[in-house]
């Protein structure tokens, strides 16, 4: 039996897990990336409660698939492994869809790379086609590009840089990050500083950043976030950080890695540059019921 519970119930390592053998089974590093799990909970829904946004449904108390409710736009990213039987999965799309409709008139789910069945699931309910919002992109963490000398001092972060890396951020993103909510962030497992890769300025400023996350299960590791410091644009930051992230990932036992970046970005490039290639969109689908909000 399927039943959905609180995800303080079984925890944030269980979704880890889900997403990891997801990825393992479809071969592509998807926006459910364990590290997404993880980053999503700390740093994009911050301020929410956990279990508002993360539904997870269980069979016999395991946990089998999950969501990430975003409320600001809203959309509901939907993650139900292909080992789920058919009459299972369809109990969690619906619920799903009215998670993600919440009480407006229209429900709008995120379709990764490789979730065929969601997306013919979602057809059939009368969903609108799809919109591509994100490109994944990955590449073998073979043959790493060599390290390149920028002037920079490229390294996994410390405890002391929160301050600089704060400004960082605010710089790349115009995000709204403050120093006690980073301190969590950086606190928070598996979240680890040394995954941190940031690109230090001669003057000691934080210029660029990169955080790396590992999976096990699929050793597939991912970049989420990367960014740049707006007065160290251009100069080989990016490239730099990314580069020194994935030989740490493959330190720790990653063949290949994942990013996510938004199609109306240029970043197609950037991570070309460096050996990533697209392997598929994540698109939205939409679903307007009659009646308005219900």
């Amino acid at each position: 039996m399927i039943e959905r519970v609180d995800v303080t119930e079984v925890g944030f390592a269980a979704l880890r897990e889900i997403a990891g053998r997801s990825i393992a089974m479809s071969g592509i590093g998807s926006g459910l990336h364990p590290g997404d799990v993880s980053h999503a909970r700390v740093g994009g829904l911050r301020g929410y409660a956990s279990s508002d946004v993360f539904p997870v449904w269980v069979s016999d108390g395991v946990p089998v698939a999950f969501g990430v409710l975003w409320p600001m736009h809203p959309s509901l990213d939907l993650l139900i492994p292909d080992t789920v039987d058919d009459a299972w999965f369809d109990v969690i799309v619906d619920e799903g869809i009215a998670i993600a409709r919440g009480d407006t008139a229209t429900a709008t789910v995120t379709v990764d790379p490789g979730q065929r069945r969601l997306d013919l699931a979602l057809s059939r309910r009368g969903f609108g086609p799809r919109v591509d919002q994100y490109m994944v992109m990955e590449r073998s963490l073979e043959d790493i590009p060599p390290r390149r000398e920028i002037g920079y001092e490229i390294r996994g972060a410390t405890h002391d840089d929160l301050v600089g890396i704060v400004e960082a951020h605010r710089s790349a993103f115009a995000s709204s990050w403050t120093v006690d909510e980073y301190a969590t962030y950086m606190t928070t497992a598996p979240y680890r500083p040394e995954r941190e890769i940031v690109a230090v300025a001669p003057d000691g400023t934080i210029a660029g950043f990169a955080v790396i996350w590992v999976d096990e299960i699929s050793r597939c590791g991912y970049f989420e976030p990367v960014g740049v410091h707006r007065d160290h644009v251009r100069r080989g930051v990016g490239s730099a950080v990314l580069i020194e992230g994935m030989r740490a990932l493959r330190s720790e036992g990653m063949d290949r890695v994942s990013v996510l970046y938004a199609l109306d970005s240029d970043n197609a490039p950037f991570y070309g540059s460096v050996g990533f290639a697209p392997v598929g969109a994540a698109s939205v689908r939409s679903h307007t019921s009659e009646g308005g909000t219900r």
